[in-house]
């Protein structure tokens, strides 16, 4: 593989389904086993007409592998769904009962910007170019739902710190925010071979070099060519259970409606292509009733003493 940095454009597949819970309402502990998505209610921060709205609660689709408050809502065809509140206990245990490492959350929308550091960049054949993206990529991650690709964070990357694959990748100190590294995992394992329930994230690269990236998102403050990343979401005023927007090659050309895991590229695309992509994808979330949501907040933080 070529291992020069391109700016790309990434269709990037991860699970889809939702966590199979029970009950009206409950507390789901941190997840230990494969991932899956959450319908998440939070304060958090979206852009609309250019402008940024502070502290307002939202709803949508993501990762959150830590702890929530979940209760079952309708979707507007009368359906029963759960709608998560991210919480957050770092004196969880760190292994579960058979012995597995609690889960990583990639990509992270949680803090001053997004951050994605490991899913995908390592396979047995070495470092995939996700390991090599340049400024001005987009990363359209997403899910194969039905048949169709359904889109959950854009993640336009500003900056990229590389880092070995050792207990404390000292690398990304100060680049990172402070609770992030115990989040999604840094400091507590050696990623490589530690089975998560993840094995595309994972794999075994016993005769390559192993390197991982962190990438810090774009933000609306700090755009790259007028762009930042953003996650699809709507205003909680009626507290209802919605689908993901959905991606056709109608929005993005190269979107693929039949590629079920995995990520496909477009490689080496200009910045003006790159904005041109970041366009389109905006507008078809709006289009099904989107907003920009472009920072996301936990409601309850628990300092951990001593892992």
């Amino acid at each position: 593989m070529e291992s020069a940095f391109e700016r790309d454009i990434v269709q990037f597949l991860h699970p889809g389904s939702e966590y199979p819970l029970h009950g009206t309402e409950g507390t789901m502990s941190w997840n230990y086993g494969p991932h899956h998505r959450k319908f998440m209610q939070a304060t958090g921060d979206y852009v609309e007409n250019g402008k940024r709205i502070n502290g307002v609660t939202l709803m949508f689709w993501g990762e959150w592998e830590p702890q929530s408050h979940y209760n079952l809502i309708k979707s507007s065809s009368g359906e029963s769904h759960y709608v998560h509140k991210p919480l957050l206990d770092l004196n969880e245990s760190i292994r579960d009962n058979k012995g597995r490492i609690r889960q990583n959350t990639d990509p992270f929308v949680f803090e001053d910007a997004f951050y994605y550091r490991i899913c995908q960049q390592i396979r047995r054949t070495g470092p995939t170019q996700l390991s090599f993206l340049d400024i001005g990529s987009i990363v359209l991650f997403g899910s194969h739902v039905n048949g169709r690709f359904v889109l959950d964070t854009v993640f336009v990357v500003d900056d990229s710190r590389e880092y070995p694959d050792v207990v404390d990748p000292k690398e990304l100190n100060g680049f990172v925010p402070s609770q992030y590294s115990e989040i999604v995992g840094i400091g507590l394992r050696n990623e490589v071979g530690d089975n998560n329930g993840c094995g595309r994230c994972n794999a075994n690269t016993t005769n390559h070099p192993v390197h991982f990236r962190c990438y810090r998102g774009a933000t609306f403050e700090n755009r790259v060519n007028g762009m930042y990343s953003f996650v699809p979401c709507r205003l909680s005023d009626n507290a209802q259970w919605f689908e993901r927007p959905v991606l056709t090659p109608k929005d993005v050309d190269f979107i693929s409606e039949k590629q079920s895991q995995g990520f496909k590229l477009k490689r080496g695309v200009s910045l003006e292509e790159s904005f041109a992509v970041w366009e389109s994808v905006r507008e078809a979330c709006h289009k099904q009733g989107f907003l920009d949501g472009v920072r996301f907040y936990y409601d309850e933080v628990k300092t951990n003493v001593e892992l």
